[in-house]
């Protein structure tokens, strides 16, 4: 059975509250653009369903494959650690890059509690049911790689708290997390989403991604986001056969993504949320 939204729970920023969404993990809601973080159906299963699965990064993962992923919009970093638990249980690499102009405070994100979310979630076993090969994000042991990997990435920003550096390059053994705290441009592209195609993260000439989690806001709150211009940075730093992976499935921007040279396709959506969402697909060279 679903378990329903429940009232707002205030944090000591006083424009975001958090949520508790119907598979019983927690997501935030920003106040001054009445937005949540992610769908009520479940902040844990979209993640899972939309970012993991859709994208391949869980299968890459799962098959011992060192894997680069980009994210736009880190947010309560549910996606990431999520993945790079993974990573930490399989013990291959993985370079996460995120682009996040307002960082949560340690304070907020510590609030998250992840691995009480997927036993949670495991014990319902909706998910597992719809997506089976789902099942090892469920196992006592990703659990515990949850747990291990959440208390590092804490303890590594909180090192960093006073950090006046717009680039943070976290080392989370065999997971590296590189964090760009970067206003977006207002006429395109972030600039960190810029630099992507001007090879300065990571050797991206060398290192081009397999995956990227669009997960900006909206477009109605974050229109400059949703741009041909941004789809296009985003297509150069994809390797040919990448992945872009979203939420929002409107037709302008399906459009955009196409213009730019991907395939774009629509897959469902996790249980109980979204009917439909985007996977974006680079195709392989010719």
């Amino acid at each position: 059975m679903a378990i329903p939204v429940r009232k707002h729970i205030p944090t000591p920023v006083d424009h975001l509250h958090w949520m508790v969404s119907d598979d019983g993990s927690r997501t935030l809601r920003d106040l001054r653009i009445d937005e949540t973080y992610h769908g009520g159906c479940g902040a844990v299963s979209e993640s899972i369903v939309v970012y993991l699965l859709n994208s391949g990064a869980f299968d890459r993962l799962e098959n011992n494959q060192a894997t680069r992923i980009f994210e736009l919009g880190l947010g309560t970093a549910t996606n990431f650690l999520l993945t790079a638990a993974i990573a930490r249980r399989r013990n291959v690499k993985l370079y996460y890059h995120a682009v996040e102009p307002s960082l949560l405070p340690v304070s907020i994100l510590s609030q998250l509690d992840l691995a009480a979310s997927v036993a949670s979630i495991a014990m319902q076993g909706n998910l597992e049911r719809e997506y089976p090969n789902s099942s090892e994000l469920f196992t006592d042991e990703y659990v515990q790689a949850l747990v291990d990997l959440n208390h590092d990435f804490l303890t590594e920003l909180s090192n960093h708290a006073d950090s006046q550096e717009t680039q943070l390059v976290l080392d989370l053994g065999c997971v590296t997390l590189t964090l760009y705290r970067e206003r977006w441009t207002s006429t395109g592209a972030p600039a960190a989403c810029e630099n992507l195609s001007k090879d300065r993260i990571a050797g991206a000439a060398d290192m081009p991604m397999h995956v990227v989690y669009f997960d900006a806001f909206s477009p109605a709150n974050s229109p400059e986001l949703w741009t041909p211009e941004v789809f296009e940075t985003v297509y150069r730093c994809l390797v040919p056969g990448g992945v872009l992976v979203t939420y929002c499935v409107k037709g302008d921007v399906r459009r955009s993504l196409a213009k730019v040279g991907f395939e774009v396709r629509k897959t469902p959506g996790p249980p109980g949320g979204k009917r439909e969402v985007l996977v974006a697909t680079r195709p392989m060279a010719t």
